[in-house]
């Protein structure tokens, strides 16, 4: 009687899907201190809901002081598990600034912990992604790296 019900918990689990497929728990920015000479990019760091989950698409657009980040994703269907998943964004230069940076997309939710400032903007989070150039070490503000 359990092999049989452990083989329609299996089935089961291959049918039913969740509708977050990728939960962000951290979010790095890459390099840690960047400067508006380098390319940027954002790891966003999680797991997928289930072996058979996946991201089906990451873009990324800077409108303003705006970095919007579009994660889709989507289930096949698979063992209920959490599977570690890293997704990088390529973000690319940016004017030096401090941005705030939103998750948009369908099926992945941003569970990150919020940085350690205030975020004037309610739906997102504000970031300095992007420094000016010093020649003194002393002046270049660090980005956040959660």
């Amino acid at each position: 009687m359990k092999p049989l019900l452990l083989a329609i918990g299996i089935l089961c689990s291959a049918f039913v899907s969740g509708q977050t497929y990728f939960h962000v728990d951290n979010i790095v920015v890459d390099p840690a201190a960047p400067t508006t000479a380098d390319i940027i990019s954002i790891d966003l760091v999680g797991g997928l809901s289930s072996t058979g989950a996946y991201v089906t698409s990451a873009s990324a657009s800077v409108i303003g002081s705006f970095v919007t980040l579009t994660v889709n994703s989507a289930d096949l269907g698979g063992l209920a598990v959490i599977v570690p998943h890293t997704e990088t964004v390529q973000i690319g230069q940016l004017a030096s600034g401090t941005y705030t940076l939103v998750i948009t997309g369908t099926a992945t939710g941003d569970f990150a912990p919020q940085p350690n400032m205030s975020s004037p903007f309610p739906a997102g989070r504000t970031c300095l992604l992007a420094t000016a150039l010093s020649s003194s070490a002393s002046n270049t503000q660090r980005s956040p790296t959660r």
